[in-house]
């Protein structure tokens, strides 16, 4: 009969944790020795490691397979939270959160809806790297409280400086041992016998999260790009609209999905809502945006800042506010042009959200 297992099982003390960790009990004797040296408190500002992470991870094994499961072709964001725990700033404590996204765990666990977030140790090794074992569990909804169906151990090293170059960059290999829950003999949490029977591995680049400056309160517009009228396409898109206050200029963001050899994107203006709207701003190709893009394509087609001296037609020599106006007024239309569809194969009137 198969066993249970309910959130309470995440309450796992930190020797239960100890068969998994990297870090070995000579660590635990060098934290002893420090105090005893009457070394200071380390601080996390001491710590290159510490601090929050965020990457992109893209499959790292030829045992990785995508059959049924085209939205994990794409790499996983994983992020990491570092935080010093010894004297040395040389152990730390590891959060860490990601979705689990390979077909071959979708496929043995179906019924799992969701993964917890991880936790684990990290431990230096030598001046450049960092080896980690962190434990996450997947979960599915069972009445009122949540059953672990599986048990996942991530473990790898984070080595620094990454070779991009960037400082607040580093490089992460880690691979992730899928075990049924049933594994868990003794009901600590973690597994206890045979083998994982899932494996798989993944490389990627994380970076450190740093202060920016907030973004200026501005208002908003959103374009839903769908297939222009009497025009069949798998394509979709949206495109943004922002205008901060006493700027002349109005930024925005073009993405698409299965679109092919995208040649022009454009707002049209007309003089009144319902009727042919006439070129006003091109904004793929544009100065200071990403080119158009030729072949099959998914992602961040263009993006840029439009200015007076983008605007031509019904809009030119006017600033930015008449074209703010339009928008407002519902005069405005995306329109993504390619080489099947000239005239347009995508559209979408631009709203206030």
């Amino acid at each position: 009969m198969k066993r249970r297992m309910t959130l309470l099982l995440f309450v796992v003390g930190v020797a239960g944790m100890s068969l998994v960790s990297p870090c070995g009990a000579g660590d635990v004797a060098q934290d002893a020795l420090a105090a005893a040296a009457g070394c200071p408190k380390c601080t996390c500002a001491c710590s290159p490691w510490a601090g929050a992470w965020v990457g992109g991870f893209a499959p790292g094994g030829d045992d990785l397979t995508t059959d049924g499961c085209a939205r994990c072709e794409r790499s996983v964001i994983e992020t990491f939270k570092l935080a010093p725990i010894s004297l040395t700033c040389d152990t730390f404590v590891l959060n860490l959160q990601v979705s689990i996204c390979e077909p071959k765990v979708l496929n043995a666990f179906p019924e799992a809806t969701d993964v917890t977030e991880f936790v684990g140790v990290a431990c230096k090794d030598g001046e450049s790297k960092v080896v980690f074992t962190a434990v996450g569990y997947g979960m599915k909804k069972s009445g009122t409280c949540n059953e672990v169906v599986f048990i996942a151990v991530k473990s790898g090293s984070i080595c620094m400086p990454s070779f991009s170059g960037d400082p607040n960059a580093a490089d992460v290999t880690e691979t992730t041992a899928i075990y049924a829950a049933e594994q868990d003999t003794d009901f600590d949490g973690l597994p206890d016998t045979c083998d994982s029977v899932i494996c798989f591995s993944r490389m990627g680049v994380i970076k450190r999260i740093v202060n920016k400056p907030p973004c200026e309160p501005a208002k908003t517009f959103l374009a839903i790009l769908e297939a222009c009228k009497n025009i069949q396409t798998q394509a979709s898109g949206k495109a943004f609209f922002k205008h901060v206050d006493n700027k002349d200029e109005l930024s925005f963001v073009v993405t698409v999905k299965n679109i092919k050899d995208v040649t022009k994107v454009v707002l049209l203006v007309c003089e009144r809502v319902g009727e042919p709207g006439l070129e006003a701003v091109v904004l793929c190709p544009i100065e200071g945006a990403t080119e158009c893009r030729s072949g099959d394509f998914s992602g961040l087609l263009c993006c840029g800042t439009i200015m007076e001296k983008h605007c031509k037609g019904p809009l030119a020599g006017k600033k930015i506010a008449e074209l703010i106006k339009a928008i407002e007024e519902g005069r405005v239309t995306v329109v993504i042009s390619t080489k099947k569809n000239p005239t347009g194969e995508l559209c979408g009137q631009v709203q206030d959200p």
